[in-house]
């Protein structure tokens, strides 16, 4: 063992542990990290939390170990048995810092922002990390999201403390249902182009390329928007052997290289039916049925384009 860190295996905590933000270490321990009961301590696994150092039970000082409660475990992101590495940490009272309720809305007002901050004063945490506050003697999960400074820091008087009153999605979330309502998107485009009796589709960006695939105009709605800093919107088209019978915004390419499609401000309207124990799957269902009524009235305004064709032309 080092002054500097010491490595330990993860152990279950003590019932009476749990909740309480705390780990247990050996005296061993304590004394190569140079803290005291009360001190906070640095928890690397896959992440780093951070977690207020006790003395081990009896029957855990010869063993080096760290127990830790089920919370503190998902924040350093390690299971029982893993290894961390526990170091003695440096802890700056946070300028500001913002809390995303896990999985249900809220009601925020001044008292409630106060509340939290009274249960959580002197609590130190990480960006990035879960807590639970009890509230009415329900443990409320939340998400620190952002804290200024970064790194190990507490709540302090002087804090000034933003909480959300709905869950925000993750990145990962997002990333998921952009790509599954983009395939969504495909699959209805290929129904509008049955509905419609169209036979061929092509994509394309104003004074641009255009094509039946979408890479290439993607790639020139890239170029464009780089050249001229400005935004560049992609279209559909629909054709049928009598011309083009209508045409729709498909994506915005901006000039950093991201792509919004259409389905992209969903994500957001999504995040405002985020409702308690309704996962990522059942978000992207209540928004394809939200927006089938949408689509479909598309597809039937197509539709009556190219009934007025077919009666123009029998006229």
């Amino acid at each position: 063992m080092t002054t500097a860190d010491v490595r330990v295996r993860v152990a279950e905590c003590k019932q009476r542990d749990a909740g309480m933000g705390k780990v247990r270490v050996n005296d061993e321990t304590m004394r190569a990290l140079n803290i005291v009961a009360g001190d906070t301590v640095s928890i690397k696994g896959k992440r780093i939390t951070a977690a207020v150092a006790w003395p081990a039970y009896h029957d855990d000082q010869q063993a080096d170990i760290i127990r830790m409660d089920g919370l503190l475990r998902k924040n350093a992101g390690v299971t029982i048995n893993d290894y961390v590495t526990v170091t003695k940490a440096s802890v700056k009272e946070a300028k500001s810092i913002r809390l995303v309720p896990v999985d249900m809305r809220l009601n925020v007002d001044r008292d409630f922002t106060d509340f939290l901050k009274s249960r959580l004063f002197d609590v130190p945490m990480i960006q990035g990390d879960a807590i639970f506050v009890v509230i009415l003697g329900s443990a409320i999960p939340f998400t620190v999201v952002r804290t200024e400074p970064k790194g190990i820091v507490k709540m302090g008087v002087t804090t000034s403390l933003h909480v959300e009153g709905h869950p925000k999605l993750s990145e990962e979330q997002r990333e998921t249902m952009a790509k599954e309502l983009r395939l969504y998107r495909f699959a209805w485009l290929k129904d509008v182009e049955r509905k419609t009796a169209s036979e061929s589709t092509k994509f394309y960006v104003p004074e641009g390329v255009e094509s039946d695939r979408e890479d290439p105009v993607l790639n020139e709605a890239k170029r464009q928007a780089e050249e001229t800093n400005q935004p560049v919107q992609v279209f559909v088209e629909l054709w049928t052997t009598r011309g083009k019978i209508g045409s729709f915004p498909w994506s915005l390419v901006k000039p950093d290289g991201t792509i919004e499609y259409n389905y992209e401000k969903d994500l957001r309207f999504m995040q405002g039916r985020f409702s308690e124990n309704m996962d990522a799957v059942s978000l992207i269902v209540n928004a394809l049925k939200d927006h089938e009524q949408r689509l479909d009235m598309i597809a039937h305004q197509l539709k009556r384009i190219v009934g007025k064709f077919e009666s123009k032309e029998e006229a």
